[in-house]
């Protein structure tokens, strides 16, 4: 079930990508590294005319991230496009370039926005955190301290402002500032305090200052944008920091394969394969494998049949430059993008589509 808020007057809006299960709290968030991998993760999709609240919803049904609707773009909007095994932050940034949005990430929380406000907002973002690493160390460890976020239907900004007020143990000089809504209930993955006060004046446009003793904050327009800013395409912001993102997604992935071979060579005692360099420009992939697998003194076994049923073709060309990867980490780098995986299974590895979660 979508959610957003009925219209009253001119009260906004403010649309999450959630199911019924993550108002009570109860959706398993990615968060973190798994958040990155996730992003990461290759996806196929169609919609045609299809509501961006409904897409929004689905993104995060299917895949466990929170994605936001912020309350100024319309949920009603419709969405008319398909994707083919590309990775989901890919497909968010082409979301957002066909709607005329913008696009940031706050924590664990993927947002889309009207296109002028990404930028300022994720650089607000990173201001406060940067400012509460200045605090001392019984404040930063308060600002810091992560928590999942819940609020009822037709609850106001200001409420939510005021309960993270009451939990951070800290006074909003200027409450008032903030305009009065209305919004749907929603859940949210853990973030640090700095960033859920962030989520909810981000919003409007407005950030905040922490006072010296971090007993109260003010709050502040975010900066206008520059100038570049203001003529940046949409889109553009996305696509500015993809690459960042992409590449905060592999390491996580990295990281939790490494983690897995050494588990496996301590349990098992194997002796661990790596590949110090590898290189290959614009080959076609069956020859590909065939040689990597003859190189490695493995057997290749193809899954033809669901490989084809997926509409992938193994003579597609591929470009890629890996370095110190072991087996398993080389062909997961080549094949994911694809929709590929590799199934090892002693000397044989099995190559077949990935399983959608």
């Amino acid at each position: 079930m979508s959610l957003w808020i009925i219209r009253v007057a001119l009260i906004g809006a403010i649309a999450i990508g959630t199911s019924e299960a993550s108002k009570e709290g109860s959706t398993e968030w990615r968060e973190g590294d798994a958040f990155y991998e996730q992003l990461a993760t290759p996806i196929g999709a169609t919609w045609s005319g299809t509501r961006l609240a409904d897409v929004a919803t689905g993104l995060s049904r299917s895949y466990n991230v929170a994605i936001v609707l912020d309350r100024r773009v319309d949920p009603e909007q419709a969405v008319s496009f398909s994707v083919a095994e590309r990775p989901l932050i890919d497909v968010l940034v082409e979301l957002a370039r066909r709607r005329d949005l913008g696009i940031y990430l706050l924590g664990s929380v993927a947002c889309l926005c009207p296109p002028d406000t990404a930028e300022r907002v994720e650089m607000a973002g990173r201001a406060r955190r940067a400012e509460v690493l200045r605090l001392q160390s019984s404040a930063r460890q308060r600002w810091s301290a992560k928590e999942s976020m819940s609020w009822d239907e037709l609850s106001t900004p200001r409420e939510l402002l005021s309960q993270l007020a009451k939990q951070g143990r800290f006074e909003i000089t200027n409450l008032e500032r903030l305009p009065h809504d209305l919004w749907a209930a929603g859940h949210l993955p853990k973030l640090s305090l700095a960033d859920r006060v962030s989520f909810v004046l981000g919003q409007f446009g407005l950030t905040y200052e922490i006072s010296g003793d971090s007993k109260k904050i003010r709050l502040v327009a975010i900066p206008e944008a520059s100038a570049s800013e203001r003529t940046r395409k949409a889109g553009d912001t996305a696509k500015h920091h993809v690459e960042q993102w992409k590449t905060a997604a592999k390491r996580a992935m990295r990281t939790k394969r490494s983690a897995q071979a050494k588990k496996s060579r301590t349990s098992g005692g194997k002796k661990e394969v790596r590949i110090e360099k590898f290189t290959a420009r614009e080959v076609e992939i069956e020859p590909l494998l065939r040689q990597l697998t003859s190189r490695l003194e493995l057997t290749l076994e193809l899954d033809r049949k669901a490989i084809d049923l997926a509409g992938i073709s193994l003579e597609r060309r591929v470009t890629v430059s890996l370095q110190q990867v072991t087996p398993e980490e080389m062909f997961e780098e080549i094949l994911a993008p694809l929709g590929l995986k590799a199934t090892f299974s002693g000397k044989t590895v099995r190559i077949s589509t990935l399983v959608k979660k």
